[in-house]
């Protein structure tokens, strides 16, 4: 095959993407790491391809891919902007949110201009650890960035002020999405409920939950209705747990098996 020229680049990203896939991710590397000697030439975009395929491993696999994006940059390579993100969302997962904002502020100094995906993920990360303030320090620039408003960036800042238990934010925030046009969602409203449902706000969860029905494309998911008879089941609820229930088969939505699991506890203390 090497004598044919069968082999390119594509076929050992494809190698590489199954060995990432499988979380073996040494076998990955090493297949990235033939490319020259069947005598291709290493490029930027085969280290971006590499770094893109080691996101689909295991939260355990970051100081391997810190590993590749080192070499990357040794070699001369810069980063662009969707390695950046990748980066950025890997440290997010494994909840190293101080290297993730050090990449951002790498990206800041090469005038590589985030893109929204990396400013909501570093929102919903630090908001999500409970760092408010800094999460909002990012939320100011995407609003500048000249990129047009995204629900999921919202979304985070949402979850953010909720986690902050300041609910009165929270809601400023749904109606500045409004104001500007881009939602809220379902999502932003299931954000809301989680957190009164958690702080046992009942009477406010469903209130906001009757809100959520009349809103024009808020449409309650499984996941919404599963959080309101949730609430009323917890506190022993059972009319109104019902009431939603047969609202949501009203609507042809179908409960997982877990909520028939606790409204048959419910029913049967």
């Amino acid at each position: 095959m090497k004598s044919k020229g069968l082999l390119n680049k594509e076929t050992f990203a494809l190698i590489s993407r199954r060995y990432a896939r499988a979380r073996k991710v040494q076998e990955a590397i090493d297949a990235f790491e033939k490319i020259e000697e069947f005598g291709l030439k290493l490029e930027s975009s085969d280290f971006y391809r590499l770094i893109d395929t080691l996101r689909w491993g295991s939260a355990q696999n970051l100081s391997r891919l810190n590993e590749v994006y080192t070499e990357m940059k040794g070699e001369g390579f810069e980063p662009d902007v969707v390695t950046y993100g990748i980066m950025v969302n890997a440290h997010c997962k494994v909840r190293k949110y101080d290297d993730a904002v050090e990449l951002f502020r790498e990206m800041e100094a090469k005038n590589c201009w985030p893109s929204p995906h990396v400013f909501c993920t570093l929102i919903n990360g630090l908001g999500s650890d409970g760092r408010l303030n800094e999460a909002l320090e990012f939320f100011e620039p995407s609003k500048k960035s000249g990129f047009a408003p995204e629900a999921p960036t919202f979304n985070a800042v949402v979850g953010a002020y909720c986690l902050a238990n300041q609910m009165h934010d929270a809601y400023r925030m749904v109606d500045e999405m409004r104001r500007l046009g881009v939602g809220p969602n379902s999502r932003t409203y299931d954000i809301i409920l989680h957190r009164l449902s958690k702080a046992g706000k009942t009477e406010e969860a469903y209130s906001v939950f009757q809100k959520m029905s009349s809103e024009p494309g808020c449409e309650p998911t499984v996941s919404t209705f599963e959080i309101v008879i949730r609430v009323f089941c917890n506190e022993g609820n059972v009319d109104m747990a019902i009431r939603v229930w047969d609202q949501m088969k009203a609507k042809g939505v179908l409960p997982g098996m877990q909520l028939f699991s606790t409204v048959i506890h419910s029913l049967c203390p």
